[in-house]
Formats: C-alpha cells, sequence, structure tokens
C-alpha cells in the first residue's frame, strides 16, 4: 500500500486540475483511484470536495417539487455507502461496506498502543491475545471488510499481535513504551520496512523500534489456514539477526575503536602471531583427541527402534502398557544393562511421539474448521469435522487418556 502513495499523489494532482476546470466527472473519477490506491486523508476530503462542488453545480436543475424530500440523504445507510466520487461522476456505484466498518477502522487507526490495537489489558495472557486477535482478524481481513484502511488496520493488528505474543519483544516494548516509537524518524521506519504515519498524525500505531519476524497474512494463516511460517520467513529473521549483530559491531567499532593507537595495533599482531605459533604446534594433538571422541560417540548405536528397520527387526513389547518396539537379532547377548530402565525409556519416548502426533492433527482439525467458518462453506465444515485423531486415539487406549 506504502508503494502506491506516489500514484496516488499524481491522480489527486490531475482530479485538483480537472476540478479548477469544472471538470467534475475527471477529477471524481481520479480522486477515486487516489483514494483506492492509498486512502490518505488528503484523498478523503478532496473526494468529498468534488461531491460538494459537483452538487452545488447541479443543485439548480435538481430541486424536488412539491417540498419533497432529497432521496439521495435518504439512500446512504449503514448497510452501503456510495461514493462521493462515484455520485459527482452521475455513476452510483454501491459500496459494500457499512458505517459501523468504517467507525471499527477509526478505532484501530486512533489507538494509541498495540493493546489498545488489541483491545487488551497490559496483563493479558496468551490465550487473552489469541482469542482478541482471532476475532479482530476475521473482522478486518481484507476479503471480508472492504472499508477504506482496512488494510492497513488488519497489519496494524497483526503487527501487534506479533510483537506482544512474544515475550522478549514484548519486554522491550512495555519498557520502551509508544513514546520511543514516535520519537524514531521517518528515515529509520523507512529502513525497518514500517509506515511512516503514527497515531499522533491521524496513520495507524504501528511504527516502532519492533519489526515483525512474520507478515500479518502469514500470522493469519498460521491461525486459519493451517499453516506455519515458511522457510522463507524463518530465513528472512536469520539475515534480520545478522543484520542487528552486524550494526551492532560497526557501533560498538564507531564508539571505541578510536581509542587504540598503532602500537596497541602492533602489540595485538605480535600476541596473534605467537598464539597462532602454539596453536599448530598443538594442532596434530588437539585432531587426534578429535577424532577419538568422535569415535567414541558414533560407535553404539540405540538398543531400539520404534519402527521396524532392516537393522532394527525383532519386534518386543515392554512389560508395562505393552508398547511395541523394535532390536537388533542380538540384542539378549550384547544388551547388559537394566531392562526395566530401558523400557521406562521407551514408553516415555513412545508417549511423548503420541502426544505430538495428536497435537498436530488436533490442530490441523481445527485449523480447517476455522477456515471453513471463515468462508462459510458448511461442506468443508462438515468434513472438517470428520477428520481422524489417530494418534489421539491410540494414546487414549494404551494410556488411558492419562
Amino acid at each position: 500500500m506504502e508503494g502506491n502513495r506516489d500514484e496516488s499523489l499524481k491522480c489527486l494532482a490531475i482530479a485538483r486540475s480537472a476540478l479548477s476546470a469544472a471538470d467534475f466527472a475527471k477529477a471524481a473519477r481520479f480522486a477515486d483511484k487516489a483514494v483506492r490506491l492509498y486512502p490518505s486523508d488528503e484523498a478523503q476530503k478532496l473526494v468529498q470536495k468534488i461531491a460538494a462542488d459537483a452538487e452545488r453545480h447541479r443543485q439548480p436543475s435538481a430541486a424536488p417539487s412539491g417540498g419533497a424530500a432529497p432521496t439521495s440523504a435518504s439512500s446512504t445507510s449503514s448497510k452501503s455507502r456510495t461514493s462521493p466520487a462515484s455520485a459527482a461522476s452521475g455513476h452510483r456505484v454501491e459500496r459494500n461496506y457499512t458505517d459501523d466498518q468504517v467507525a471499527e477502522v477509526r478505532k484501530i487507526r486512533q489507538a494509541a498502543n498495540y493493546y489498545a490495537i488489541l483491545g487488551v489489558a497490559k496483563d493479558a495472557g496468551d490465550e487473552d491475545l489469541k482469542r482478541a486477535y482471532r476475532k479482530l482478524a476475521l473482522r478486518f481481513h481484507p476479503d471480508k471488510n472492504k472499508a477504506p484502511g482496512a488494510a492497513e488496520a488488519f497489519k496494524a493488528i497483526g503487527n501487534a499481535y506479533s510483537v506482544l505474543s512474544d515475550s522478549q519483544k514484548r519486554k522491550r516494548y512495555d519498557l520502551f513504551g509508544p513514546e520511543s516509537a514516535q520519537q524514531s524518524s521517518s528515515a529509520a521506519a523507512r529502513r525497518r520496512g514500517f509506515h511512516s504515519n503514527s497515531a499522533s498524525n491521524g496513520g495507524f500505531y504501528y511504527e516502532s523500534t519492533f519489526e515483525p519476524d512474520v507478515s500479518a497474512e502469514e500470522i493469519f494463516n498460521m491461525f486459519f489456514g493451517g499453516g506455519f511460517p515458511s522457510r522463507e520467513v524463518r530465513r528472512r529473521a536469520r539475515q534480520q539477526q545478522r543484520q542487528q549483530q552486524q550494526q551492532q559491531q560497526q557501533h560498538s567499532f564507531g564508539h571505541y575503536g578510536y581509542r587504540y593507537s598503532s602500537q596497541d595495533f602492533q602489540q595485538g599482531e605480535a600476541s596473534w602471531t605467537a598464539n597462532y605459533s602454539v596453536l599448530l604446534q598443538l594442532g596434530p594433538i588437539l585432531l587426534l583427541i578429535l577424532i577419538s571422541v568422535a569415535s567414541t560417540v558414533l560407535q553404539r548405536d540405540p538398543w531400539y527402534s520404534l519402527t521396524q528397520t532392516t537393522k532394527f527387526n525383532q519386534q518386543r513389547a515392554t512389560s508395562q502398557y505393552s508398547v511395541p518396539y523394535f532390536v537388533k537379532p542380538n540384542f539378549d547377548s550384547d544388551f547388559t544393562g537394566s531392562l526395566q530402565h530401558l523400557e521406562t525409556e521407551i514408553i516415555q519416548d513412545y508417549a511423548h511421539r503420541l502426544k505430538s502426533r495428536c497435537y498436530q492433527e488436533k490442530s490441523y482439525k481445527m485449523s480447517m474448521m476455522h477456515r471453513a467458518q471463515f468462508y462459510s462453506d458448511s461442506r468443508a465444515y462438515q468434513k472438517a469435522t470428520e477428520l481422524q485423531t489417530p494418534s489421539c486415539e491410540t494414546f487414549e487406549s494404551v494410556f488411558g487418556g492419562g
């Protein structure tokens, strides 16, 4: 959306030129396009001005007779809105957003901080944050909400959840607060990839020192699409961390580098040369030690496997819970430890795997149900409710749901 700002300004210039020439249709068309590209206050005000001037220009010939009340005023309701620019051009185009949605977008826009955006208290827990985000994300998603500024509100909601759901980022945010965010320069915000508006000038409040690792759409997909952050997201997060470390190193050198003289550098170089010579002499010994340790660590295979392989092909079962596992053919002759301890480890490993798979199966089922509810697809919802969770059933049958 920020990338369309320049194009929106060009359309505004054309609209003003057409308005000065009394070409209301052309002015309305370009003003409406400017709003679609970048819904700024300046564009909205120009749209209203064009509509008002066009109405005054048509009023002498369009006055109703018999004292009938104008119908244009009653046509605007909370259920649908008509674009003023479209009215000026003579074409009535119904907008599929309501006055309530516009008010909700304005409320997010005027929020003072991330807690106000999500509508939660400062001591809100993880479940409260998830519940608030899920409700707001469904309400402001671009596929559901077409009101001007709804896309930016959706991004602000995602950014607020990304910061507050991360304990480290939330601690920094609570420590430095909104004041530091509002004082940050627009140039620094652009380098971080954030919107340059703040709450003080009518923009959305998400200009700050906190950059989310995932986008608003990726957070939404984690909740409703059954997906998790992609490899590209993790790569971007690692790249961001490396850049921050490089900046810290450069910052440290800029503050302290001037204290070193040429003599200090010469002494440091001589010390490094001496240490390097010692390292070369001890190199072969260290290499032998590393090889010996590695061979010791890699020498023994595990005693069991929960899945049958060509090496672990002898099936056994634990004395408690009858958990199946597989061992090598020579297990009875090679194993000299405590079989009871080994079976305890096997049971714990088996239970952990079942719990992990059960959690994945339940999460996928819930995500598919939420996705079907979001798109109002009753058939998909019914299909999602019928999804099986075999690992959960196995866990309950073996361990009794404990």
